[in-house]
């Protein structure tokens, strides 16, 4: 069956289409199910931000930086905690935190508080 994405372009299937945009075909799904455009579906951000706004490429990613089983973040948000709370909460390592600097890059320097 062929599909057509939102810019025209024809492709075999579905499949095939998400496979060109680099779209995993059940996250396609899930998107358009929820109401997206197809547009939306194939385009959207795929990052994920943790509280001080640094992007993660998934929840894992972000997880792994923050020291965080995925299964225990998810826990928390879903009993209602805070993005910082889920990664911070119980952590048995230096708190830290981040200051940017303005070099026009967007780039973060972390320093731990002992360095304060």
């Amino acid at each position: 069956m062929k599909c057509i994405d939102h810019l025209g372009n024809s492709f075999a299937s579905k499949c095939k289409m998400c496979e060109h945009w680099k779209v995993n075909r059940f996250v396609y799904a899930k998107r358009i199910e929820r109401g997206k455009s197809i547009k939306e579906a194939l385009t959207m951000d795929r990052s994920i931000k943790d509280h001080l706004g640094n992007s993660f490429k998934n929840k894992c990613e972000m997880c792994k930086y923050w020291n965080v089983e995925k299964d225990t973040y998810n826990y928390r948000i879903k009993h209602e905690k805070s993005i910082k709370e889920a990664l911070t909460t119980g952590i048995n390592h230096k708190q830290i935190f981040a200051i940017i600097y303005g070099n026009g890059k967007g780039e973060i320097t972390i320093y731990d508080k002992s360095m304060r």
